[in-house]
């Protein structure tokens, strides 16, 4: 039995792990944040990112949600083999679909936007399991 709250979030530990993880899942959200930025820590913004988590949660084998530190995950996010996130502010975040990165999104306003956009993805996920 898995100890994750949130069965949708995933932490790879290479650059070619979550390569892997972004080619092979419809939708990826990474969030890129640090233990020293305030913003990151803002109790608030974490307990509305843990909120969209639970609510896509049922989704977890089409969308993903990966948290990363950029000093701690520093080997995965500087590194450009396979994906080149260019963090240049954090909190960051980078929505992914089918195996592209089509949407960044920067500071801790951006909630509203990311949970617009996961539902979307969701109801075309709903839609073509309804069809099967």
């Amino acid at each position: 039995m898995s100890t994750n709250t949130f069965p949708a979030r995933t932490h790879p530990k290479t650059p070619l792990e979550l390569a892997k993880i972004i080619k092979n899942t419809r939708c990826v959200l990474i969030k890129f944040g640090a233990s020293w930025c305030g913003p990151c820590q803002n109790r608030e913004f974490l307990n509305n990112l843990g909120l969209i988590e639970k609510e896509f949660a049922r989704y977890h084998k089409d969308i993903k949600i990966i948290i990363l530190d950029v000093d701690d995950d520093a080997e995965v996010v500087n590194s450009t083999e396979y994906y080149d996130f260019k963090i240049n502010s954090i909190p960051q975040f980078k929505f992914c679909f089918e195996g592209s990165i089509i949407k960044e999104y920067n500071g801790i306003h951006c909630l509203n936007e990311i949970l617009d956009n996961l539902t979307k993805v969701a109801s075309i996920i709903d839609a073509e399991n309804s069809n099967k």
